[in-house]
């Protein structure tokens, strides 16, 4: 019944807009109109569908007659965001290009006035990624400077807010981050997530190296007894806002992370970031290796071998491939990263900033596992994986 009221309303909005649709596809020769969504529900997606489209419009991948029209979702992640996207995009109500676009995607030849960082693939009948283009595209990123900017009110707003945290304009910031499945109130466990506790030791170290340590997110538990003035738990401040989740990302000097989309507010700062507890490897072609230099990968226990899954085997049975635990078989155990680990790829991390560590040597070093991951996922990735978690687990990349 509620299928048949979808559809109802489908074909009712169609007639509706039928005379736009119909223009926008005899005006292609001269203007060519396409729609784009942009999913705010989700962080990531707000920060970086948008920035590539912009990139590539800046590096003239589009011409003067290429007009993109764009609607969001009502969930919004962080509406201040969005707002600075509004700055630079098209924007219509949703409810007038949502069923224009679904209407253009049913069909072959109208399939080209919607905006995807996808094509369509006939032979499943889905949308798949295509990683050379958005390969291609991401590697604008370090050659271009952020898109969201701030206004000089902004800029004097948030850093008086850090200095009454005790974060001079100055100071060397590094962010910490994890995924937990609270923010969105998940009723399924995601590969992603990951304890926040396990990056104690890092901001330690970082404090310890004249850094202000920052813990970001809107995730209120694992409250840190930190006492230390060089630390500041975002988390738990009385005063949070959605300007201030980027203004403080911005600051920093590089970030440490799961695999949330918070880290995307990183890519668009051009903020260097070091992913740990990683396992999603067909969607790394979305990341870009100037702002993800470095990644820590979770490992996976076989009960029955009783012992860890090489990347080998692991890529081949596909089990990093999804997204949820209960996707993974009962045999295997996904194993998070240990505070050790993730304080060793900080120290990495912040000899890389420092130009202290050089990662052409170790991506020479790694060579044969990132030819391994090509053969299975067609990319060649331009990131390493933390030198000190290669070298202790060489084994599982042979």
């Amino acid at each position: 019944m509620k299928d048949q009221y979808f559809r109802a309303l489908f074909v009712i909005q169609i007639i509706i807009f039928f005379p736009l649709i119909f223009l926008i596809i005899i005006v292609w020769p001269i203007l060519k109109v396409r729609i784009g969504e942009i999913k705010t529900r989700s962080l990531g997606s707000i920060a970086l569908s948008p920035e590539i489209y912009l990139i590539d419009k800046k590096f003239g991948l589009y011409k003067k007659n290429d007009i993109f029209l764009w609607y969001h979702h009502r969930n919004i992640a962080n509406k201040c965001l969005l707002e600075k996207r509004k700055e630079d995009l098209i924007f219509l109500p949703g409810f007038i290009l949502y069923p224009i676009k679904l209407f253009f995607s049913k069909f072959r030849f109208t399939r080209k006035h919607v905006y995807y960082k996808f094509f369509y693939n006939e032979r499943i009948k889905n949308f798949t990624a295509i990683p050379e283009k958005l390969r291609t595209n991401q590697k604008f990123l370090k050659n271009s400077n952020p898109f969201v900017k701030f206004s000089k009110k902004e800029i004097e707003e948030g850093n008086n807010y850090l200095e009454k945290n005790f974060i001079n304009k100055n100071d060397k910031i590094v962010v910490f981050c994890s995924r937990t499945p609270i923010y969105r109130s998940e009723s399924y466990i995601s590969v992603r997530n990951s304890n926040i506790k396990n990056q104690m030791m890092s901001m330690n170290f970082v404090i310890d190296n004249n850094y202000k340590a920052v813990r970001v997110g809107r995730d209120k538990i694992n409250k840190f007894e930190i006492n230390n003035k060089n630390f500041f738990d975002y988390t738990f401040a009385d005063q949070q806002s959605d300007f201030l989740d980027l203004f403080i990302i911005s600051k920093a000097k590089f970030m440490v992370c799961g695999n949330t989309g918070v880290n995307e507010i990183a890519t668009i700062m051009r903020i260097p970031r070091l992913i740990v507890d990683f396992s999603n490897f067909n969607f790394l072609y979305n990341f870009n290796e100037a702002f993800t230099p470095i990644i820590l990968p979770k490992k996976l226990f076989s009960k029955s071998l009783k012992r860890y899954l090489n990347f080998k085997e692991i890529f081949e049975k596909k089990l990093f491939d999804g997204n949820i635990i209960s996707e993974i078989p009962n045999d295997f155990q996904l194993i998070d990263n240990s505070e050790d680990e993730i304080l060793e790829a900080t120290k990495e991390m912040k000899e890389l900033v420092e130009n202290k560590l050089d990662l052409n040597t170790e991506r020479i070093k790694q060579g044969n596992f990132w030819n391994l991951y090509a053969k299975f996922y067609g990319v060649k990735e331009g990131m390493i994986i933390s030198p000190n978690f290669f070298k202790k687990n060489n084994k599982l990349f042979i």
